[in-house]
């Protein structure tokens, strides 16, 4: 079952409050979401990138994962995987949003979860070998690992293109593509296209929060807005640094006491974070 807990709004409300998510596009937006509740988040985040299957950019090769990134006319293979992402409810401390295969090696590689495979492109040149934690069998893979892949022959140049892996069948790799002959598409490839294996931790606890700084008036209240996700049952605890300045009860609402700043720690599975609050 999917472990997390939404505190006060949906996670759609919360991605909405902080845009991440815009609805405004003038070309086809993309086909419509599964019901993703009770999956894992791993579960998610392949349910919803193979709901987009068929999806084609228009004939101006514009699209919409390209304008949720901010260029409707870039290509937009890595940016299909992080608006996946995102729509499953995936934190971006678990898989980030970015624009190209060397931003999602670069992120993996300084969690050290970002690793060769054995049988894909090893060449020093292309500058993944220096970033990788290790070299992983093909056996090893797992669906969902964000596989940065050549495809235009020069190894040399690093990645080209991002894609997500789903299975192994007879020695080809089966992956699922966003830009792949400007649609969403699966493929399958050679392991010597691969130069590089980005493994999201799924089980990883994140806690976010709508605003990093809250401002409260005296004896007023204000509700944090906090989305967790991987709680593994554990409770969340809300502690004020200063209780002169500011409380905070077990549902997140803060209220003001006396004009200063201090800061909220949020606790949850060994994992906080801290809000900083300034009582006027």
């Amino acid at each position: 079952m999917r472990k997390f807990k939404l505190i006060k709004k949906s996670l759609l409300s919360f991605l909405l409050s902080i845009n991440l998510v815009s609805t405004a596009y003038a070309y086809e937006n993309p086909q419509t979401l599964p019901d993703i509740n009770g999956m894992s988040l791993d579960q998610a985040f392949i349910a919803v990138a193979e709901s987009q299957i068929g999806y084609e950019e228009d004939s101006n090769y514009e699209s919409y994962f390209g304008a949720w990134a901010g260029d409707a006319k870039q290509a937009w293979c890595s940016e299909f995987v992080s608006w996946s992402a995102e729509q499953a409810g995936i934190p971006g401390a678990i898989i980030p949003k970015v624009r190209s295969s060397s931003g999602f090696r670069e992120f993996f590689s300084k969690i050290d979860s970002f690793y060769l495979l054995d049988g894909g492109c090893l060449d020093e040149a292309c500058g993944c070998s220096e970033k990788a934690s290790g070299i992983l069998s093909v056996n090893e893979l797992k669906k969902g690992d964000i596989l940065i892949v050549e495809t235009n022959g020069d190894i040399s140049n690093g990645p080209d293109h991002t894609c997500i892996f789903l299975s192994v069948e007879q020695d080809m790799l089966c992956t699922l593509d966003g830009n792949s002959g400007n649609m969403v598409k699966k493929k399958t490839r050679e392991i010597s296209s691969v130069h590089g294996v980005c493994r999201p931790d799924f089980s990883k606890t994140v806690i976010e929060t709508e605003k990093e700084q809250y401002i409260v008036k005296k004896r007023k209240k204000v509700s944090i807005n906090t989305y967790i996700v991987n709680t593994n049952g554990s409770e969340i605890i809300y502690k004020s640094k200063n209780k002169k300045i500011a409380t905070v009860d077990k549902n997140g609402i803060i209220k003001g006491i006396k004009k200063g700043h201090t800061y909220i720690t949020i606790q949850c599975n060994g994992i906080s974070k801290k809000i900083y609050v300034t009582v006027s």
